[in-house]
């Protein structure tokens, strides 16, 4: 009885998810489970990795407390980077430069607007490191079924990040 209640409440909770995200439409594939503290939503995030002539990306999970703003929770954890542990066990690496904020995220018409500050830019230069940081906010955004496309905003403009 005690799961079945469990579920009832995470599908719950989902549907209230879905009502509250960035999106009034928004349907995040990220779980929800429900623990003795309350709802807990895993996430998806996704880091590159130097490969021998290019990069790819590696997923990394994330559990965090139940959001309405699930998609901004998202952004906000991938500029935190990830741990020291991932780094070295999993050989990814941050190109988001430190400092760089999220400040804002809307989803409209299934396209995902992401602003961020303008120490985004600080990233150094070459299309490894564009390629990169652009890469990895898209897939960790369209892991939600409602996104289809991702654009980015630097300080409210478009094209900014160029290498």
């Amino acid at each position: 009885m005690f799961r079945y209640l469990a579920s009832c409440l995470a599908l719950v909770s989902m549907v209230l998810l879905v009502a509250c995200e960035e999106d009034p439409n928004a349907t995040p594939t990220p779980t929800a489970t429900s623990t003795a503290s309350g709802l807990s939503i895993y996430l998806s995030l996704f880091y590159p990795r130097v490969t021998t002539d290019d990069f790819e990306l590696v997923e990394v999970e994330r559990v965090i407390p139940d959001t309405p703003r699930v998609g901004t929770a998202a952004l906000e954890l991938l500029i935190e980077g990830p741990t020291p542990a991932e780094e070295s066990q999993l050989g990814i690496f941050d190109p988001i430069p430190d400092g760089t904020r999220l400040l804002s995220l809307n989803i409209v018409d299934r396209v995902a607007t992401a602003d961020f500050s303008a120490e985004i830019l600080n990233y150094g230069g070459g299309s490894l490191n564009v390629r990169a940081i652009t890469g990895m906010i898209e897939a960790t955004l369209k892991q939600f079924p409602t996104v289809d496309s991702v654009v980015l905003l630097v300080e409210g403009q478009p094209d900014q990040i160029q290498p």
